[in-house]
């Protein structure tokens, strides 16, 4: 794998005690939740600190912001990332992948073990590391919801993570609530473990219909002209109930605002999917598939009202970018979204679709309602910065124990 001289220089140079590495494994295309997690981490700590006391790892190899942006930008995020996000999601591949990255990078690891550097893998699970490990840790779903995962993701999981979460000198969670659940399942020390809120970038903000036009055009949509839910196709996500739902509403409510979800395919969803395609044919629903990353803000923005009613969520980043995007919301009353929500949006109960649908109606039509929650979250979501996030991830750093 090349390198530049500069960053091969940089290898040989003694890290400090609170030196880390970083690994961004995650940060690819199509771009997740925990990708968007590492990138924003990868940004603000690479504007923080210097190349020696930040390392970036992508495969077990060091890599530069730049070079880690330019592959994201091209889709194009290294040999052997691209190997790992083909392979399906095997137990025994995983294993493998894993082991084969270590065994490319043991030297570069062991090294930095020595020196110290702590290992920052916000993905659950990553490296095998002889050094200090801190693991972020975004939600527990695979143990309260394992039906709502792939067994083989559930097995893995089991398997895996309690030596990794015992072995850690430390953890971080998104939401307080998942922090508390982690305490509670692996009988972890409070102390170990550090709640540390995600951000929500300035691109998500209220727009005039004008400057939406352009986006919204490509997706055959109108400003203020549907519902919007942004989620990946998948049983956690609770999408079958919000269609059910949204077929509840009055007929002249369903077309005046049909419901359009943004994301992935995702898994165990060929009910859904068969569901789904039949409600196309109505033109009261609309699926985009997974949406590029700078028509989001667009797409937000322009939608009538937000839906997030998932079983389960560690954080919820698309509802608190509705928030900022100056759209009322409705989000389920579980797991970590009332902690993010506060009183910017309408709770409803995950299960009860008569109660979803009836905050659904409301959602969309009741003026003073609207226009309450918009104030309420836009202003719950200005405390929600990457800023915040980088900072507080760094004193946990410092935290971490020898």
């Amino acid at each position: 794998m090349g390198m530049d001289d500069a960053l091969l220089r940089r290898l040989t140079v003694p890290a400090a005690t609170d030196h880390v590495l970083l690994d961004v494994d995650a940060v690819r295309q199509p771009l997740t939740g925990i990708g968007r997690y590492a990138l924003m981490l990868a940004r603000g700590l690479s504007a923080e600190l210097d190349a020696e006391a930040l390392q970036l790892l992508r495969g077990g190899h060091p890599v530069s912001l730049g070079q880690m942006e330019r592959g994201l930008a091209s889709g194009s995020a290294g040999r052997v990332a691209r190997i790992a996000a083909r392979l399906p999601f095997r137990p025994i591949l995983r294993r493998a992948y894993l082991q084969w990255v270590g065994m490319q990078s043991r030297t570069l690891l062991a090294r930095r073990a020595e020196q110290g550097y702590l290992l920052h893998t916000p993905n659950y699970l990553g490296l095998d590391y002889p050094g200090r490990t801190l693991i972020t840790l975004h939600d527990l779903s695979y143990c309260h919801y394992p039906e709502c995962h792939p067994p083989e993701r559930v097995r893995w999981m089991n398997e895996c993570l309690p030596s990794r979460i015992e072995q850690a000198v430390g953890l971080i969670t998104d939401a307080e609530s998942v922090r508390q659940e982690v305490i509670a399942t692996y009988g972890v020390a409070p102390d170990k473990v550090t709640a540390i809120p995600l951000g929500v970038e300035p691109e998500f903000h209220p727009r005039e219909a004008a400057d939406l036009d352009p986006v919204l055009a490509r997706y055959r949509l109108a400003s203020g002209g549907y519902l919007l839910s942004v989620a990946t196709l998948e049983p956690r996500k609770n999408l079958e109930r919000l269609l059910d739902a949204h077929e509840r509403l009055p007929v002249s409510l369903q077309s005046a605002w049909p419901l359009v979800l943004a994301g992935g395919r995702g898994w165990s969803n060929a009910r859904l999917l068969e569901r789904l395609q039949a409600a196309e044919a109505s033109g009261r629903v609309r699926r985009l598939g997974y949406v590029a990353e700078d028509d989001l803000p667009a797409l937000y923005a322009g939608a009538r009202a937000f839906a997030l009613p998932s079983l389960y969520e560690g954080f919820g980043l698309p509802l608190l970018e509705a928030m900022a995007s100056g759209i009322p919301a409705l989000a389920s009353d579980r797991g970590s979204l009332p902690e993010v929500a506060g009183d910017g949006a309408l709770l409803v109960d995950a299960l009860d679709v008569t109660a979803m649908s009836v905050a659904l109606e409301r959602l969309l039509t009741d003026a003073p309602l609207r226009a309450r929650l918009v104030a309420a979250a836009r202003a719950r979501a200005a405390t929600y910065t990457w800023a915040r996030c980088v900072s507080e991830t760094r004193n946990a750093y410092r935290r971490c124990p020898w």
